[in-house]
């Protein structure tokens, strides 16, 4: 039966392949795939039968949907069986034995001899001329003709004896047996890089040997091999009984021999790396060694196919009792090399492992490769329409159109875009942003058709969004301006669409999300078409249009133009004295900022950015920087306006830019500035960082680039890299938690509540979360991978990028130093402005910034931001700037940090808030974003239930507490999290569970010390807590502000939860429901709230319901409770809670307060609460405690 090799016009009908590894028959009956080896492909009209008998191909057939028939199938195998018996006992009767073939084989060599083509090729890959005599190679040439009276059944030649039986030329890899004799070869095909490179001898007879099996290699070392007269035998004849205790294994017959040759080994070599193929020889073969070393090739461990297949071959090998390893020297890419692509210093540092250790790191390099597949996959896109044009060109969009366009930065699509809105002066157009600094731009360049700016222009009396053909552009923030019907029939042009999505998904100014949301998907559906932009344009955007606009003719265009790119130095760290590689070092680019001539600089820290500008003055230059602190300075706006024409006027010796010029900044200026420059801290995803790196657009300007190798979680928690595992997660998250905080209610089942948010969690899996969960799997992986990321994504946007690595400098820590105090100095003094500010902001919902606010304003929301995290920090005697120094800058996520461990310490308070939550989305019917949703509390019980609160409470209690990886409460927090409900909230421990255990510490706000000590002349590390740090004045002041925060919360006696079903017409517990004595009774005090307002921080607990008719108190309890409104009205007056204010504040013990509250009672909590707020700060903390202690004594 003939097979035909897959090609271009004959594809594998199961997997596709092209490239020749797999085989058909002419009439597709039979398919021998390479991808689908031992199991069935699910391809329809094709079914698996078992592994080809190499166990290169998996054999398929035509499934042409018959009945399987027993009978048949067994009378199959019997025949099946006989035919290869038969085919067994003829070889054995006529096939040529091994002498004869060593003999014609020699013959061969001498005579026919090789191409100086073929010997080149030899001595490309490390051979020397007296290694390729000794090999026997010859070259090959079907058209050649010889009269040498060979053998008429030795393989490989044609049945008349004079020429070689092949269409291909090439050249013969001879095979040797265990005493050196040829016994066949394979034909290394001319012009084959990939696929099928090697081919059997065949002719008359195939190659297999007399015994049926198919010939493997085996070459022994001589160090006196290359020095014997005889080129042709040399290391070949070695006699049996080597000295070497180790035969290596490896795929190939080529491979092998040159391997032997460069490293002076003995090695076996099969094709395809099939030894089960040939016991015979392989037991020969293996009696003189005692261990047997596997040399996979460069890849293996990535393809599931060959490393099952590697798999088969070590369960066969385990027959001959010898310790059988895998020597490993990091071949996870076919770049990596080979065996004998490797030089000496490589295989001598090769690991050597076990199979377990081998399989388990395929394992886990299949599950990173997986990582990097889906990755490109997230970020490609698949156009319908491409072209290659240096400025995009594309038509007018038409009506009832959703055009995506990608093209590259610089490639004019702006300027094409205004071209057509010139056809589309009789419609309303809307230009949708996230930046306002890019839509100032884009309105100077359209300024013929008139744009207004929602944001500058909003107070104009001639500028009104009714007006049907009005031209506006604003951020999607401001889209609460709108009302829906002011979308219809506009034309909405959206640049940078991907980094809209982001924003609009993520970004925390997005002041109410859902009503913005409910507004982007009806301006979507209504307009006339909508046009986005994107030089990083990806699949996952299309689909969520396609998703939310499904009546909408999607077009995607891509223009694939990239053109010439400046190079880019990327920076991988510096070599130590002792050869260590700092990886983060970024120190050589900082020495060569400073001593460049005209530098641009781009980063993505504020702080670092005007750091480096100190730096630069201190040497008396003069400059630019535009960042969030400069962006409303007038110079910064003519900047924007024309930054070449700004250049060219003030000739500044820098230019340095932030994040705030990332869109909208477009520096074309030629010849000018002699290097640029970029360091990323982790603030930005690729996407960004390469929009930041095109905005200086000479390409003869090289970039100097450093950015951070990964960017390090916050806590232990695994950050998925796929889509499904983000999904999933969240899911079995949500259901954990709820199953722990939701109880039994009247009229509702724990899990009819349960069952109901789990209802409401599916439906609002919309293209909105799918789309915010891409992106989530995208930025986990970018941050785990974040300098490989950049690098890759700028070698696939045309960039040159050459890696550096450089020995570390000799002024290192001098350039360290000046930058840690430029730094220093731009972070107290932040810091002072920010204490200073105005306090104008304080105690607001939220404070509505105008895109150019400057400086002093961001320093009073920043303020604010503070005070309404911590409540009444600001008149804590802590409150200084370097309090602000220390949590804004110094220790960032120390309030969120030491929020996390004060819900420790109080489960209670977090199951609480946990609680409301989920009553808030039960009784809301909704989840506005579930990619927000934290589960808190699940990780509140996981870190107590694991021991972490013990262990804190250990060292507290004991200050010279230490431990160490051996320490049994270490020990015992590991084995926990080994639980894999553990490991789902907190990460898996991994080998250094010291490293593990203070991550978890330093997630809830506790620093660790370290110290190095001796024993047995053993030096090691024992750790503590650090007891300066825990007592501090500073987190002291932030546990007693979230105690502040949430002391109503702390209170015992919550208010009963609303529950409300979609059959109900009033809430679950609802205060109608109850008689008014009893409401009356309710209103007593029993502790105090939180003396803040708590409802820009959390949702609210519950929803305003009107009761029907039906559920009405009589008529006398209504006249009765609007009397009780009455006289609650008179009290809830300003001047009421003035005047209890003021008998408050001599009070002067418990028993004070408690005379007050039994003297009246209409002194309700929420009124003492609201006369609290009124008083100093430390007088409110002590009737706080006197209501505490009071209710205490209640009690009993």
């Amino acid at each position: 039966m003939r097979f035909i090799s897959t090609k271009f016009n004959n594809p594998c009908p199961i997997c596709q392949d092209t490239s020749g590894d797999c085989r058909t028959t002419p009439d597709n009956l039979i398919i021998l795939c390479h991808s689908f080896i031992d199991l069935d492909s699910g391809v329809a009209g094709f079914k698996w039968t078992k592994a080809s008998s190499n166990g290169v191909w998996g054999v398929h057939i035509l499934d042409q949907g018959k009945d399987f028939n027993r009978e048949q199938y067994e009378r199959y195998l019997a025949q099946k069986e006989a035919l290869k018996r038969n085919k067994k006992q003829f070889l054995a009767d006529n096939a040529l034995d091994t002498d004869g073939r060593d003999r014609a084989i020699r013959k061969l060599a001498r005579h026919i001899g090789l191409s100086d083509r073929h010997r080149q090729d030899l001595k490309n890959r490390g051979l020397s001329d007296r290694a390729i005599e000794a090999g026997l190679f010859f070259s090959i040439d079907p058209w050649i003709r010889f009269n040498l009276n060979l053998p008429e059944n030795l393989p490989g030649i044609h049945y008349k004896g004079d020429c070689f039986a092949t269409r291909d030329s090439g050249y013969a890899c001879v095979i040797f047996d265990v005493q050196g004799r040829a016994i066949g070869w394979q034909l290394r095909v001319d012009e084959v890089t990939k696929g099928n490179k090697y081919k059997w001898a065949k002719g008359t007879f195939s190659s297999h040997l007399p015994n049926g099996e198919l010939p493997i290699t085996v070459i022994k070392p001589n160090e006196n091999a290359l020095k014997t007269p005889d080129p042709y035998r040399s290391c070949l004849d070695t006699a049996r009984g080597s000295a070497f205790r180790t035969l290596y294994l490896s795929e190939g017959i080529l491979k092998p021999y040159i391997a032997s040759y460069l490293h002076d080994i003995p090695i076996c070599g099969a094709a395809g790396g099939h030894f089960k193929g040939s016991p015979e020889q392989l037991t020969e073969i293996v009696s003189d060694y005692e261990e047997l070393a596997i040399a996979p090739d460069g890849g293996d461990v990535l393809n599931p196919q060959v490393m099952r297949r590697w798999e088969q071959q070590i369960n066969f090998l385990k027959r001959f009792n010898k310790l059988i390893k895998i020597i490993w020297w990091g071949q996870v890419k076919k770049s990596d090399g080979d065996l004998d692509e490797i030089d000496w210093e490589t295989f001598s540092k090769a690991e050597h492992l076990t199979p377990k250790e081998f399989f388990d790191l395929a394992k886990k390099q299949q599950y990173i490769q997986q990582q990097w597949d889906n990755w490109r996959n997230y970020k490609k896109f698949t156009p319908q329409i491409k072209i290659e044009k240096k400025f995009v060109e594309f038509g007018l969009p038409q009506t009832n159109t959703i055009t995506l366009i990608k093209s590259g930065l610089g490639t004019g699509k702006t300027t094409e875009t205004i071209k057509h809105l010139h056809q589309l002066q009789k419609y309303g157009i809307i230009g949708l942003g996230y930046r306002n600094t890019l839509l100032l731009q884009f309105n100077e360049k359209a300024k013929s058709i008139g744009f207004y700016h929602l944001q500058s222009d909003k107070n104009l009396r001639e500028f009104s969004l009714d007006n049907p053909s009005v031209k506006v552009t604003n951020c999607v923030d401001s889209l609460i301006y709108y009302v829906k019907e002011q979308f219809d029939d506009k034309i909405i042009i959206i640049d940078e669409i991907i980094s809209v999505l982001k924003h609009f998904l993520f970004s925390p100014t997005i002041k109410q999300f859902s009503k913005i949301k409910e507004l982007f998907t009806e301006m979507a559906n209504r307009c006339d078409r909508l046009i986005c932009l994107d030089g990083f344009m990806q699949d996952w955007a299309v689909t969520f249009f396609k998703e939310l606009c499904p009546d909408k003719q999607i077009i995607t265009i891509e223009n694939i133009y990239q053109g010439n790119k400046a190079k880019v130095y990327l920076l991988e760290g510096t070599i130590d004295i002792d050869e260590k590689i700092r990886a983060n070092d970024r120190m050589p680019w900082v020495e060569k900022l400073l001593n460049s001539d005209c530098p641009a600089i781009a980063s993505d820290s504020q702080v670092f950015c005007e750091a480096i500008e100190k730096l630069l003055q201190e040497q008396g230059r003069s400059g630019i920087r535009v960042d969030s602190k400069t962006v409303c300075e007038d110079r910064v706006k003519e900047f924007f306006t024309d930054p070449d024409k700004w250049i060219q006027k003030n000739q500044p010796e820098y230019v340095i830019y932030s994040p705030s010029a990332e869109s909208g900044l477009d520096i074309p200026t030629q010849n000018y500035f002699n290097s640029h420059f970029a360091f990323f801290f982790g603030q930005l995803d690729v996407d960004s960082m390469i929009q930041m790196l095109g905005r200086i657009r000479d390409v003869n300007v090289p970039k100097y680039v450093w950015c951070k190798k990964f960017i390090a979680p916050e806590d232990t928690s695994r950050r998925p890299s796929n889509l499904e595992s983000i999904q999933a997660d969240r899911q079995r998250s949500l259901m954990d938690e709820l199953n722990l905080i939701i109880q039994n209610m009247p009229n509702l089942s724990k899990e009819q509540i349960s069952s109901r948010i789990q209802q409401i969690h599916q439906s609002n899996l919309d293209p909105y979360t799918t789309a915010a969960d891409t992106i989530g799997t995208i930025r986990n992986h970018e941050f785990s991978n974040y300098r490989e990321c950049l690098k890759r994504q700028l070698i696939d946007s045309g960039y040159p990028v050459e890696t550096v690595t450089l020995e570390r400098l000799d002024d290192d820590r001098a350039i360290a130093a000046l930058e840690k105090e430029a730094k220093t100095d731009v972070k107290k003094h932040n810091s002072k402005d920010i204490y200073n500010a105005s306090d104008k902001y304080i105690g607001q919902k939220q404070a509505n910034l105008s895109f150019d606010a400057d400086w002093q304003t961001r320093c009073a929301v920043i303020k604010a931001q503070l005070v309404n995290r911590l409540p009444g920090i600001n008149h804590d005697s802590v409150w200084s700037p370097e309090f602000i120094k220390l949590v804004k800058y110094d220790k960032p996520n120390l309030i969120s940090q030491t929020r996390l461990y004060y819900l420790i310490e109080n489960p209670e308070l977090a199951k609480q808030l946990s609680l409301e939550k989920y009553n808030n989305i039960f009784n809301r019917g909704a989840i506005a974003a579930p990619w927000k949703l934290r589960q808190d509390y699940l990780k509140v019980k996981a870190l107590r239930d694991i021991g972490l609160y013990d262990f804190v409470q250990t060292a507290i209690d004991h200050p010279d507490f230490i431990y160490t990886a051996d320490s049994p409460e270490v020990i015992a927090i590991v084995n926990k999290c080994q639980q894999r409900k553990h490991k789902n909230i907190l990460g898996t421990p991994g080998k250094d569970s010291i490293k593990f255990i203070n991550k978890l510490l330093r997630s809830v706000g506790i620093q660790v010390k370290t110290k190095r000590r001796k024993k047995n002349g053993r030096s090691y590390s024992v750790y503590s807590i650090d007891q300066d740090f825990l007592l501090s004045e500073e987190r002291l002041a932030i546990l007693q502000a979230l105690q502040l925060k949430y002391e109503d919360k702390n209170n015992s006696h919550h208010k009963p939860l609303e529950w409300v079903t979609d059959d109900q017409n009033s809430p679950q517990n609802s205060p109608l429901q109850k008689p008014l004595s009893k409401m009356a009774e309710n209103t007593n005090i029993q502790g105090l709230e939180m003396v803040t307002d708590s409802t820009s921080f959390y949702i609210n607990n519950s929803t305003k319901y009107h009761p029907s008719n039906n559920q009405l108190l009589t008529a006398n309890s209504t006249i009765e409770t609007n009397y009780t409104n009455k006289l609650q009205n008179s009290l809830d007056s300003e001047e009421a809670i003035i005047d209890l204010a003021e008998y408050l504040d001599v009070c002067e013990s418990a028993e004070d307060l408690k005379e007050l509250q039994q003297g009246s009672n209409e002194i309700t909590k929420q009124r003492l609460n609201r006369a609290c707020r009124l008083l100093p700060l430390k007088q409110q903390r002590l009737i706080r405690q006197w209501a505490i202690k009071n209710q205490k004594r209640s009690t009993f």
